[in-house]
Formats: C-alpha cells, structure tokens, sequence
C-alpha cells in the first residue's frame, strides 16, 4: 500500500509547521539544523531572499548556477526533520541535501575532515514508526556521487560511509558520562559519525522518492577527545557549505 501523508493548508495557504506556499521554495533544498546557519548558506546563492518563517524552519530562496535553490533549518533531532521532509514534499520539492557537524568515530578522522553519507543506522525513534527497522536508511547513489564530484572540484577529499542518526545527545557525545563505551561498539562495527537527523531524512526521502544526501564537518572525534576550535569549526562549516550548492546545482542540472 502507498504511504500516505496529508497535505495541510492554512487558510493563506501556507503548509502547516514550515509556513510556505507552493512556489516559495525551490525543488532542491539544503538543509541546516541551525536557523543562524540558513543566512549564512544563503549567502552563497544568488538573489537569495527570505521565504518562510515559522517555528524552527526559517527559509530563504535563491539560484545557484541558475538553478533555483533553498535553505532552510529543521531544528534538531528527527521529528523536525520528518515534518519537513513530509511538507517539502508536498510543496514539490525534488531533493534535499544536509550539512552539518557531527563526532567522528573512527580514529584516523582528524577534526575538520568531511563526510558523506552512504547510510546511516536508525538509532532513533521517528522513522520507526513510519517503518519497521529492517528498511534501511540510505542515500540517494547520484546526489552522493553530485557530492564527492563537487568536492573534487574544490580539492577536498572527502569520506564516505556510514553515520548513525540517534535521539540523545548526552548518551554519545564528549559530554556523556559512558559516551565512549557506547560509541565503542559502534565504531568498531565501522560507523563514521554520530549526528542526529540523517536516518529520518533518508528513510522518508526513499519512501516518498526523493534525492537525499548528507554532508558534514567533524567537529571533534570521540576516540581521541580533539575537538575544533569555533574558528576553525566555522571555516569548515563553510568549505562544507560551498560544496554542499555545488553538489544540489550538479544535481538539478543533470536531472535536466
């Protein structure tokens, strides 16, 4: 039976929780967990302006390359992201590309490298209850491919793999009184990083056939205790950025 979700309008016509209309935002979408983010990534197109905001997703709409392209900010966690990726894809949008930073987990990811998703371990609760957890949460092959070619471009060598999406930050994190023993197992079984919105977003994107992909900085890794410092987070964060329109322009353009 096809998944069905409703469609819910306000009487200006605006989608519920994202507070858009149809046209207000582009088919491709990058998505940021930080609403300070969003004018930060904007920045980075042309023309951009604000299109929505309403409770934590702020949207701004512009062009890269000529293609129309939005970012918007889901909050943390995947509930929010779910919500989104439900109204986005009643608005008609077409692909949606993450970023963010998250721990890696394997010991030779200094901080400050780049990852990309191929898949990410459903260790939180959302899309369970959209589908059981044998359907697995995976990347859509071409927007991953559009990735590594816009890093490529750059000159930035990135790695792929597995991320694990989770709902408990002081569970797993530096701050998480036996995060290292739980993030023990998983590094052993060769998770990359640990971050908290991609398996929704993956799950949701191939049951409702969209694009999905993710990009991120790791901030810190939880083998060795190194962390970045704000500085050096921020510039990473925006090498990230600049890859992550590149890579949904290469995609619009080669889905014609």
């Amino acid at each position: 039976m096809p998944f069905a979700s409703k469609k819910l309008m306000d009487e200006r016509g605006k989608i519920h929780h994202l507070g858009l209309g149809v046209g207000e935002v582009a088919p491709s979408v990058i998505l940021t967990a930080e609403m300070e983010q969003v004018p930060v990534i904007a920045g980075l197109l042309e023309g951009a302006v604000e299109t929505g905001r309403n409770r934590e997703y702020l949207t701004y709409t512009g062009t890269a390359g000529g293609v129309p392209v939005s970012v918007m900010s889901t909050g943390n966690g995947c509930m929010p992201m779910a919500i989104a990726a439900e109204e986005l894809f009643h608005l008609g949008c077409t692909a949606l590309l993450k970023v963010g930073a998250g721990f890696a987990l394997q010991p030779d990811c200094a901080p400050g490298a780049l990852l990309t998703a191929t898949a990410s371990v459903r260790g939180e609760g959302t899309a369970r209850e959209y589908v059981g957890p044998e359907y697995p949460a995976v990347s859509d092959p071409e927007l991953w491919e559009e990735i590594l070619a816009a890093a490529g471009e750059r000159g930035e060598r990135l790695r792929s793999g597995i991320f694990r999406s989770h709902d408990a930050y002081y569970l797993e994190s530096p701050f998480a009184p036996d995060g290292g023993e739980r993030a023990a197992r998983w590094r052993a079984l060769g998770v990359e990083l640990i971050e908290h919105e991609t398996s929704a977003l993956f799950v949701l994107g191939t049951i409702l056939g969209m694009r999905t992909g993710a990009l991120y900085v790791a901030k810190g890794n939880l083998s060795g205790g190194d962390a970045l410092s704000p500085a050096q987070l921020e510039g990473r964060l925006h090498t990230c950025y600049e890859i992550a329109v590149r890579a949904i322009e290469r995609m619009a353009k080669r889905d014609g």
